[in-house]
């Protein structure tokens, strides 16, 4: 998904949005309460073209 977000990037493509989490640097129970926080706060037209990574 990240290759696409950057490949999008480039050639000045819009996309939905990416919400990137390494699995190993950040537990369940944070991605779960970031993504409550995005869902919440963030409309779609926020999200787009954005790559966002997790934990905040």
């Amino acid at each position: 998904m990240l290759e696409e977000a950057a490949k999008c990037h480039r050639v000045s493509e819009s996309f939905s949005g990416v919400i990137y989490a390494h699995q190993l640097r950040v537990t369940i129970g944070a991605c779960v309460q970031d993504l409550e926080i995005i869902a919440k706060s963030a409309g779609e037209q926020e999200l787009q073209d954005q790559v966002i990574y997790l934990p905040l």
